[in-house]
């Protein structure tokens, strides 16, 4: 999980103009299923944790961005970012590039037996235009999907049926001509051109990823695939399947452990949904781009850190199976 937040924060701390003032948001749900014996706590602690929407605003060379509830101001001039979290009262401010290293040094090495086995999984991504349309607040979209697979070697005394996980992703982007004729959106897929090619935000996430060995290259060709279009986003769906996890989860009832209340094999394991549901080009004040008064400046290592709460990985495993 701290892989897609930190994806996900990054996508919105760069996504932001230069020219007019521009407001969006979307709002953001998630849903995921307690596939195994003792994971409900777990999984609902993952809901809790994931914000409810994010906000990205817009004007002169600054750009705000919220996540969940670290908040983002970036000079695009200066190629600096500040991070504040309302709820402690402390600021951060560094260049994009401390950022980058920061981000990296907070995923934390896979140790040695489970390295080597993410080493031998082998990640595919494909995508391919669906040709269907969709209107998203008043804005004409075009859906591409996308659809990620990893295999991984045999695990002894797991089942194995299939890939270990398959993760399908349906993207909405504003169509061209919705871009000349809304300006708003005009002003946004400026400021999303800018911050992929100066703040380089596809190569801070192939550094983040590279932590994960055996998992960046099929990753790492999806966000490519999502920079490519350089329309702004109106609706992202994600669906996580996760076999083995549903096999194990038989395999165990066989054995006479109780399975979680309307356990369902086939159920996704996990489905996010982030859809736009404002966008305005109204006027924004000055003091929105600025730190509030009496906040506590802090190293960025400490924000970071914060940002994202030590969750053990074994969280999500079931009950018992903790090593």
């Amino acid at each position: 999980m701290k892989l897609r937040a930190i994806s996900s924060f990054l996508c919105f701390l760069t996504a932001t103009g230069l020219h007019a003032d521009v407001t969006a948001r979307y709002s953001a749900t998630i849903q995921m299923s307690a596939l195994l014996p003792g994971m409900d706590e777990a999984v609902k602690a993952v809901q809790s944790g994931m914000p409810s929407s994010t906000v990205v605003r817009m004007k002169g060379g600054k750009g705000y961005s919220k996540f969940g509830k670290m908040e983002a101001i970036t000079d695009y001039t200066k190629q600096e970012i500040t991070l504040f979290d309302t709820a402690t009262k402390t600021y951060a401010i560094a260049p994009v590039s401390q950022l980058t290293e920061t981000l990296t040094g907070a995923m934390p090495d896979v140790p040695g037996d489970a390295g080597k086995m993410l080493a031998a999984m082998k990640t595919h991504f494909e995508s391919r235009k669906t040709g269907r349309t969709e209107t998203i607040l008043g804005i004409q979209g075009e859906e591409t999907e996308g659809v990620l697979t990893v295999e991984g070697p045999a695990v002894p005394g797991m089942p194995q049926n299939g890939p270990m996980m398959k993760m399908v992703m349906r993207i909405w982007v504003a169509r061209p001509e919705e871009t000349l004729r809304v300006q708003a959106l005009r002003e946004m897929s400026g400021y999303k051109q800018y911050a992929d090619n100066v703040m380089n935000t596809g190569t801070m996430l192939k550094r983040v990823l590279g932590k994960m060995p055996g998992m960046g290259e099929g990753i790492d060709s999806m966000f490519q695939e999502i920079q490519k279009n350089q329309s702004v986003m109106l609706r992202t769906q994600m669906e996580m399947q996760m076999p083995m996890l549903a096999q194990l989860a038989q395999q165990m009832a066989k054995a006479g452990q109780p399975l979680p209340a309307g356990f369902d094999p086939n159920a996704p394991f996990m489905q996010m949904n982030q859809e736009l549901v404002e966008l305005s080009d109204a006027p924004l004040d000055d003091a929105l781009f600025r730190v509030p008064d009496g906040f506590r400046q802090v190293p960025v290592e400490e924000l970071v850190k914060s940002m994202m709460p030590a969750r053990a990985a074994g969280a999500m495993m079931p009950a018992g199976a903790k090593q």
